[in-house]
């Protein structure tokens, strides 16, 4: 019976790192029906435990001392779960992991770095604390060829780069996602273009992370320019293809975090488009969000995980990149020339790019995405039960 700490990512907030950690427990379970699985959770967190959580942890550092407690009782820590190591948002994100990683190293349990997420590194102190974050692990992969750049000149450990275990979510059957959408009063067979927005332009790097600033009512208004003509670009270009395909827009915020601003921005794209039928999904199980990104004709997504979840269902992909974890992602499912910077949609000729790509997608034929996401998903199945080699 497997005793096993599972560490990272905002999975209370987030439908793709929530997808990661019941994706990760569901295979451990499977492969040991005994596991017993602790995870840490906010503590207004309501949602249902992945399979085989015993135990959840409550966040934050006023509960480092429980946390450690914790940990010494486990015979494995699994670090993982979306963009852990990394300098983009703040400066501070990297020593804040250096030191957690050794106080849980600390309690004597051995600790794997699983298909993390890593890069940018642009600073030298996050270098630093990278390697010695790296340090305290048993074992060390990454989830694409952007973080393994990012990553391997900060560690000594030979890197394998394992696909990231959203790809194993297993969806809920497809009648669950139809009700879903029946209840949201979308009729059957309606055609479904999914748009998964994110807040952007704002201030990065520094050491305040992006969610005290938000908190603290620093910088709202920066880069209030660049997402408006954001927004104003997908205004022109998706009411086109939606009345061309006879389809209702379905907005899909997969990050519920007020400062990540998905759900604001959904709404403020939705107000710009008030001769399009739109209407709004607000899903917190990733099994659901997954099958119903089955349902979509076109899916349109500035976040990461909506893209690999939606890839497995055979869904057409556009991805508004704005770091380079989507050329990682969607390089690995071949679909790399699906991808937009989101610098790009506020360039003078950002309309007609962004209808290239989405009658690019459209036109894709066979089901070739959805076959080489059923092959990441073995590949990261793998590589996660391999982690059991681990336990002592």
């Amino acid at each position: 019976m497997s005793r096993i700490l599972l560490v990272g990512g905002d999975a209370d907030f987030n439908v793709g790192d929530a997808a990661i950690r019941h994706a990760l427990c569901a295979t451990l379970v499977r492969a040991d029906p005994g596991a017993r699985i602790t995870i840490v959770a906010h503590s207004r967190h309501r949602a249902t435990p992945p399979p085989g959580v015993v135990r959840i942890l409550p966040k934050g550092a006023s509960h480092a001392l429980t946390q450690w407690r914790a940990a010494r009782r486990q015979q494995l820590i699994i670090v993982g779960g979306g963009g852990l190591f990394q300098d983009d948002d703040s400066r501070i994100k990297m020593p804040y992991w250096a030191a957690r990683l050794a106080a849980l190293r600390a309690s004597g349990t051995v600790i794997a770095g699983h298909s993390l997420g890593a890069g940018p590194l642009m600073h030298a102190e996050s270098r630093l604390m990278a390697r010695l974050a790296c340090a305290t692990m048993r074992s060390v992969s990454v989830r694409d060829q952007f973080a393994l750049q990012a990553l391997q000149p900060c560690t000594s450990h030979a890197l394998m780069v394992v696909p990231d275990p959203a790809f194993m979510l297993e969806p809920r059957p497809a009648s669950e996602a139809r009700a879903l959408l029946r209840q949201l009063g979308i009729a059957p067979g309606r055609a479904l273009i999914g748009v998964t927005l994110r807040r952007w332009f704002h201030a990065r790097g520094g050491f305040i992370p992006h969610r005290a600033r938000d908190r603290l009512g620093w910088g709202r208004s920066t880069g209030q320019q660049g997402m408006t003509r954001l927004l104003a670009t997908l205004a022109a270009v998706i009411p086109r293809i939606a009345r061309e395909l006879d389809a209702t827009v379905l907005f899909l915020p997969s990050y519920r975090a007020g400062h990540e601003g998905d759900v604001d921005a959904c709404a403020a794209l939705a107000a710009r488009m008030p001769h399009t039928a739109t209407c709004t999904a607000h899903i917190v199980d990733p099994c659901l969000f997954k099958a119903v990104t089955g349902e979509l004709r076109l899916l349109i997504s500035a976040r990461m995980h909506p893209l690999i979840l939606a890839a497995a269902m055979n869904v057409p992909l556009v991805g508004l990149a704005y770091n380079g974890k989507f050329a990682g992602c969607l390089d690995a499912l071949g679909a790399g020339r699906q991808l937009l910077n989101i610098d790009q949609l506020v360039a003078d000729d950002a309309g007609a790019l962004l209808e290239h790509r989405i009658r690019a997608a459209l036109d894709q034929c066979g089901d070739s995405v959805a076959q080489r996401a059923a092959v990441l998903a073995s590949q990261s199945r793998a590589a996660t039960l391999a982690l059991l080699d681990l336990l002592p």
